[in-house]
């Protein structure tokens, strides 16, 4: 179905499924334009507009999804399989030809999911031709379950508003494999063959030696992290870092004889040793594989951006960016740095916000009427909701259809009505509610404390417990049930509690053991009940509810369509995918099993929701691309892009949608309220409004107690000393500790030293420089040592630095009483912390000479002295302030993921920390095989034990979907109030650019530069430069390892008429506009940092310079695929662009908070983790070389691994290891710190601030959108549009 079609099927189904939605009325003269019924007319009419028709037809279509969801692609003969194909498509061909027949061919084929419907006949019936001239291409397979799209309203309305988005999906699309085309060409350029460089031996080594050596050193069998060695010097590993040969465990020292005597080299080995044979590789030479069995390198465009699109989808990226790191340089980290910026965090947002925008307008007009043809599933559900109250009326009439109570006895009627009213009135009652929610909070509590290994006494007092909750929850059911009757069915919370206590009292009736039971955890959802109390938290759940609502037809659209993938990748896959020796599938070194492939419908599906989730997914795409072709990447990218990008994009738009949609609750935001900057208060904030009406309200009190103070002065005659305290604290509130007037001359100089702008600026560089220091501690600094001694001396001397810069605004301002004291700041409350916490830890020094504190709670708060930082910088100061303030609803989504992740914590019997990593998409797949595998405490996992845990782990992920997006939703919501609170309380003051400047400059021009001019203000000219430019990038493309020599003469020939053809471009619009002209557009300005860059590229190749410096020459030729953005500016993705750099404008502030964070968790980092250590002897899962917190700057790249979900469990793992008693590399702190350390980051930088940076997608998209046509254009008056007799194109000057 092409795109166009699908347009045309968005259009048709907007009013049913056709231009004119037939009916039986208008029956006659649709079909075949007959007059006159036929009975065979007549027949058919009422086939197609019965309901029953439509559930047959989607009966037939399930029974043919679980056909072939049931095909074993390792089996030669289908039989079965292929008698319900053909019994399908002889069913949906007698249903074409029926609706044809009822409707005609005509108005039939208006409706564009009959053209659907008749393309998968031609396609069957294509299949069905191959199959007999023996070839079979199985496309039924693909398209004949998609029939369903058709016939269920809700999936079809979806359908549709996919179609109606698919204009701006392509212009996504488009600008999302340019960037990854730009940097694909850049890693060509730079790393083509980088990574085939192995340590091979040297010529005469195998020939003197009768050993079994490999031909290049291999790290281990599989090697799945090879061994990549460098020729330049920039590069990170080079074969003389091969660690020596080990053998049975025994490090190898000894060297290789001279000659080969097979006695004497036997005899020296047993008596000193082994050889060290390693050491014989020292050759590096481009000859090996590349890794990942070949997948991953930048040989060629296609390889390459297979790379870059698993790096953007930040699994896997830094082993790429590692294995660069070693070939090339160290400085490559910037590259991927850069890319994975703006590739994942900038472009990929952009994308999910712009769709799930165009959705939620798309959802707006929607009318939700049933169309013609289709059976609606919430009609159908209610429906079958109403069937048990039918039935249950229906048989009471019939028992007794003339009985109730009101016409019963008269004395069973006066006795039972009073009484069921007043048991609803109990049962309804607060006192009641608060009961029951007591007991589920202490059931709760015994659940929570049942552990392994735990006391006999502990388990029989539990199982006591469990009786009596159970008891008492079965009368709570009974006495609601007999108080509502059958409306007690109506609520679903009661449906929940009716089905969790029938399950509890089964399961005491079954005498199970004393493990905790699994349904016997279903209670604790019960603590739902308690956010009735909780106002705001309750205002959440109901988010949570309308969004569950909202999405219940995309999880099924999502379900489906992993269905449909799982069948296609069965087709592709099946049995092809081998288990191998090495493992590329997990962290670890395991074999590939069956759950690893397509096989079977079950582990496809699972395989295909891994590789939605992005979890260790490229693992999977390399076992596809080695056991089938390097195509088989085609299939994963656009699972990623159809279910990730878009399908989970929208579910985005629907949370933030419902967020926008609940009721307003009042927000302070910056600018707004309570707290704003005054730069004449050093270091503190302006009140305002709230601020001022305590101080009246103060002022009120004071008078009031005044007059009473002399009212009891009248009465009594005499003063208190208390009053006369009072009244002296109160003349002296406005004096510094009571003690130093504001006349004071001391506390005037202070005043005028500390408002002082050089006094400011010292204490600023003071920071600056002390945070410096901070960085450059590291646990490798000698005790005794210079550096040491330096680092020690500079954090005492900026200790005292700012204690006395405390003691100064102390001076002025006041301590704790005043109007503008020093503690009414939070930030100076946060300094007066760091100094205090400073002078202790100087003093513990003092006290224990030669002991660092370091790793001790009083040094760990110096890394926070960044934060001082925001203080002084407005911009990022109110960006940190409207974060606090989401500190509150955020809390409430915290609280809320608490109690899933408790829920699950107890349903899985495992920890916390284990959830929590689930919930970060991180390791999840690992965590659910050994659930699988699991069979009891102290017992030997067996494969696929227990496959009933599947429900566990993929329901957890698909709650984890729409927990993850609710983080989204309180970001965008609240960064948007702020933005609107901001804007109206800033009014900032911009300049109104003049639309219509003047554009009669070119009327003074001779006839030759106005015919430049016309030139250079034609389409035309930018039409033909942008197809000159995308030729040439696109052969660009076509550069690969080991190029042939004539491909690099006509690249390079190319690129020298390319650079010809931008020169006489800038200058004839030099001519045309002037050269101030000219510079005053953005757009000019980079054409001429193309045409400079591109010279300046010229002039370096031909002066062989490129051993001489660190970049190859060649690079700078890519810059001229930033021209092409001119040309996208005039075509729909100037929408994206524009919304793009708006974007950018809001991100720097967000950029900063990110560079604050990762600097304080860095130092922290270093201080907690700085010792550990990896070996062969102690191996590491996520640390290792490039991967530690040995110093600050290695520190900062891990946080930014741990910050994208990056194996940042492994790393957790590592740090919470067990110390062996001889293993130097572990550190003393405490085991419940590395969570705290990890989690905490996770939560702040993965669910805080990345989701700011949507939160300004978002509002660079409401702006582009404010900004209406927003073209770049220049107004022309209609005067001159009348008498100018050359036309000026919009744009053409930029």
């Amino acid at each position: 179905m092409t795109k166009t079609d699908g347009h045309r099927m968005k259009q048709s189904n907007t009013a049913g499924p056709g231009d004119q939605q037939p009916s039986q009325t208008s029956a006659p003269v649709v079909g075949n334009g007959l007059k006159p019924i036929s009975l065979v007319h007549q027949q058919c009419l009422k086939l197609v507009f019965s309901h029953r028709f439509n559930y047959i037809s989607i009966l037939v279509i399930l029974i043919s999804c679980f056909v072939q969801g049931v095909f074993q692609p390792c089996k030669q003969e289908h039989l079965i399989q292929e008698i319900v194909v053909c019994f399908v498509f002889t069913y949906f061909l007698a249903e074409m030809v029926i609706k044809m027949v009822a409707l005609g061919i005509r108005d039939c084929l208006k409706n564009n999911w009959h053209k659907f419907d008749i393309f998968v006949l031609c396609g069957e019936i294509l299949d069905f031709l191959l199959e007999a001239w023996g070839t079979h291409i199985e496309i039924c397979y693909v398209f004949s379950p998609m029939r369903l799209f058709g016939r269920v309203h809700e999936m079809r309305m979806l359908v549709t508003m996919f179609l109606d988005i698919l204009p701006m999906l392509g212009n996504v699309l488009i600008l999302y494999v340019l960037i990854i085309y730009i940097f694909g060409i850049v890693g060509v350029q730079l790393w083509a063959g980088d990574l085939r460089y192995r340590c091979f031996l040297e010529e005469d080594i195998l020939l003197l030696y009768n050993r079994s050596l490999s031909p290049y050193y291999v790290s281990m069998p599989g090697e799945r992290v090879p061994f990549i060695c460098s020729l330049e010097k920039n590069g990170m590993r080079h074969c003389r870092d091969i660690p020596p040969y080990r053998e049975d465990g025994n490090t190898c020292l000894l060297a290789a004889p001279q000659l080969y005597i097979p006695g004497d080299l036997a005899t020296g080995t047993n008596v000193s040793g082994c050889v060290n044979w390693n050491a014989y590789y020292n050759v590096c030479r481009s000859m090996g594989e590349n890794p990942n069995m070949g997948c991953i390198n930048f040989d060629n465009i296609g390889y390459a951006w297979i790379a870059i699109f698993q790096a953007v989808t930040l699994e896997g990226w830094t082993d790429i960016m590692y294995y660069v790191m070693d070939s090339h340089s160290y400085l490559s980290f910037v590259y991927f740095i850069i890319f994975t910026i703006i590739g994942s965090f900038i472009i990929m947002n952009t994308c999910a916000v712009v769709i799930a925008t165009h959705y939620s307008e798309a959802k707006a007009a929607d009318t939700a009427e049933p169309l013609f043809g289709t059976v609606s599933l919430k009609q159908f559900w209610r429906t079958l909701r109403s069937w048990p109250a039918q039935l249950y009326n229906s048989l009471r009439f019939r028992w007794n259809p003339s009985y109730s109570w009101s016409s019963g006895t008269p004395l069973m009627a006066r006795c039972w009505s009073p009484f069921q009213r007043r048991l609803k009135e109990l049962v309804t009652g607060d006192i009641f509610s608060k009961v029951i929610i007591v007991a589920i909070f202490i059931n709760i509590l015994t659940i929570a404390v049942e552990h392994h290994n735990q006391p006999q006494v502990m388990t029989t007092t539990l199982q006591i417990c469990n009786i009596l909750f159970t008891a008492l929850f079965f009368l709570e059911m009974m006495l609601k049930m007999i108080a509502l009757g059958w409306t007690y069915f109506q609520d679903w919370s009661n449906i929940f509690n009716f089905a969790i206590v029938i399950i509890s009292l089964w399961e005491l009736g079954a005498n199970s053991d004393n493990r905790l039971s699994v349904i016997r955890a279903f209670r604790t959802l019960r603590l739902g009940r308690l956010m009735h109390f909780l106002p705001y938290l309750h205002r959440q759940l109901l988010v949570l509810k309308r969004t569950l609502e909202e999405a219940a037809m995309l999880c099924w659209l999502l379900l489906f369509g992993i269905f449909l993938l799982s069948i296609v990748g069965m087709h592709l896959f099946g049995c092809k995918i081998q288990s191998l020796d090495a493992d590329y599938n997990a962290k670890n070194f395991d074999v590939i099993d069956k759950r690893k492939n397509f096989d079977t419908l079950l582990w496809s599906m699972v395989t295909v929701f891994q590789v939605l989730t992005l979890d260790d997914w490229n693992y999977v795409l390399y076992n596809a691309m080695v056991s089938t072709s390097v195509w088989a990447a085609v299939y994963f990218v656009i699972i990623i892009i159809l279910g990730k990008n878009v399908i989970l994009s929208i579910l985005v738009g629907i949370v933030v949608k419902s967020f926008q949609n609940q009721p307003e609750d009042p927000l302070q935001c910056p600018g707004s309220g309570s707290a704003t900057l005054n730069p004449n208060v050093p270091g503190g904030t302006d009140r305002g409004p709230s601020n001022s009406e305590s101080n009246s309200g103060q002022i009120k009190s004071v008078q009031v107690e005044e007059a009473d103070v002399k009212q009891t002065d009248q009465d009594h005659g005499s003063v208190s000393w208390m009053r006369k305290v009072q009244r002296w604290v109160q003349d002296r509130e406005d004096w510094s500790f009571y003690l130093l007037s504001p006349q004071n001359r001391f506390r005037q100089f202070c005043k005028n030293l500390v408002f002082h702008k050089k006094f400011e600026v010292a204490i600023l560089i003071c920071i600056i420089i002390n945070c410096i220091t901070i960085a450059l501690e590291r646990p490798a600094i000698q005790p005794g040592s210079l550096e040491r001694g330096i680092l020690d001396r500079s954090s005492t001397f900026f200790s005292f630095v700012f204690l006395v810069e405390m003691l100064l605004k102390v001076t002025v301002l006041g301590l704790v009483f005043g109007k503008e004291s020093y503690c009414r700041s939070l930030w100076n409350i946060m300094a007066c912390f760091l100094v205090v916490t400073s002078g202790v830890d100087i003093a513990i020094l003092l006290v224990t000479p030669g002991k660092r504190s370091s790793l001790g709670i009083l040094n760990i708060p110096h890394v926070l002295r960044p934060l001082r930082m925001v203080e002084r910088t407005p911009k990022l100061r109110l960006t940190v302030e409207a974060l606090l303030r989401s500190v509150k609803p955020m809390g409430n989504i915290i609280v809320i993921c608490g109690i899933f992740f408790f829920f699950y914590s107890i349903l899985g019997v495992q920890a916390i920390i284990s959830v929590f990593v689930m919930y970060s998409m991180d390791g999840w797949v690992n965590l659910m095989y050994d659930g699988l595998d699991a069979v009891g405490v102290d017992q030997q996992p067996v494969v696929n034990y227990n496959l009933w845990m599947l429900l566990y782990f993929i329901s957890f992920i698909l709650m984890s979907f729409i927990l993850l997006d609710m983080f989204i939703g309180v970001m965008v919501e609240t960064f948007h109030k702020c933005q609107l609170e901001q804007r109206k309380a800033n009014d900032p003051e911009s300049e109104q650019q003049n639309e219509t400047e003047e554009l009669t400059y070119f009327y003074h021009y001779s006839p030759l530069r106005l015919k430049i001019h016309s030139i250079c203000t034609n389409e035309a000219l930018e039409y033909f430069m942008s197809a000159v430019i995308l030729l040439s990038v696109l052969m660009m493309g076509a550069e690969h390892y080991e190029n042939p020599g004539y491909v690099k003469e006509l690249l390079e020939w190319v690129f020298y008429i390319l650079t010809i053809v931008l020169v006489l471009e800038v200058l004839l619009k030099f001519i045309a506009f002037g050269f101030m002209r000219f510079l005053k557009i953005g757009w000019n300005v980079l054409d001429i940092v193309v045409v400079l860059v591109s010279v300046i590229s010229i002039i370096l190749t031909e002066l062989k310079v490129s051993v001489k410096i660190p970049i190859n020459p060649s690079i700078f030729r890519v810059v001229r695929i930033l021209r092409l953005t001119q040309v996208l500016k005039t075509t729909k993705i100037k929408f994206l662009l524009r919304t793009i750099i708006k974007t950018l404008s809001q991100v720097g502030n967000i950029g900063l908070l990110f560079m604050f964070f990762f600097f304080i968790y860095a130092a922290l980092g270093v201080e907690l983790f700085g010792k550990l250590e990896c070996s062969p002897d102690f191996p590491c899962l996520g640390l290792h070389r490039h991967t530690n917190f040995e110093n600050f700057g290695v520190a900062l790249l891990t946080l930014y691994k741990v910050s994208t979900g990056d194996n940042w469990n492994g790393i957790l793992k590592d740090t919470m290891r067990e110390c062996q008693s001889d293993n130097r590399g572990c550190s003393s702190y405490p085991s419940w710190v590395s969570p705290i350390f990890f989690a905490s980051f996770v939560i702040i930088v993965q669910f805080v601030l990345v989701n700011l940076v949507v939160s300004a997608v978002f509002q660079g998209l409401e702006d582009s959108k404010q900004d209406g046509g927003g073209d770049m254009s220049r107004k022309v008056p209609p005067l001159l549009r009348e008498c100018r007799p050359i036309q000026v194109h919009p744009v053409a000057s930029g």
